[in-house]
């Protein structure tokens, strides 16, 4: 079992995947990983098993598993709605990853749909 954590810096996610290769790895598990689809899928390639979390890469290259953020955000504001909240905000990630701007865009949307969107309760 080799563990490696890349802090999503693409040098560090390339070099830990052929440190893996290189010692023999048979598959791989990534979270969120950053590179290029073309790039990825490639070095997948190389293992007799991978699983990408966090991102949808078609099943020949991996099989994957995603969160649908867009449907949590959309029944969180529901919810909120529900029990009479009218002044959500939310707290934003960091826009390079794109689960933050999935969780966002489903932000503004929902707000917009109850009529209680406020660009200024969105912080990043």
């Amino acid at each position: 079992l080799f563990l490696s954590n890349v802090f999503h810096d693409p040098a560090r996610e390339r070099a830990a995947l052929g440190s893996f290769l290189d010692r023999g790895a048979d598959g791989v598990i990534l979270d969120t990983p950053g590179l290029p689809d073309g790039e990825l899928y490639a070095l997948l390639g190389h293992f007799k098993a991978a699983v990408v979390m966090g991102r949808a890469v078609p099943p020949p290259v991996a099989g994957s598993i995603v969160v649908d953020d867009a449907a949590g955000v959309r029944r969180v504001s529901e919810r909120l709605g529900g029990a009479g909240r009218t002044r959500a905000a939310f707290l934003a990630g960091p826009e390079r990853f794109g689960s933050s701007r999935v969780r966002l865009g489903a932000f503004v949307r929902a707000e917009a749909a109850r009529g209680t969107f406020s660009p200024g309760r969105v912080l990043q």
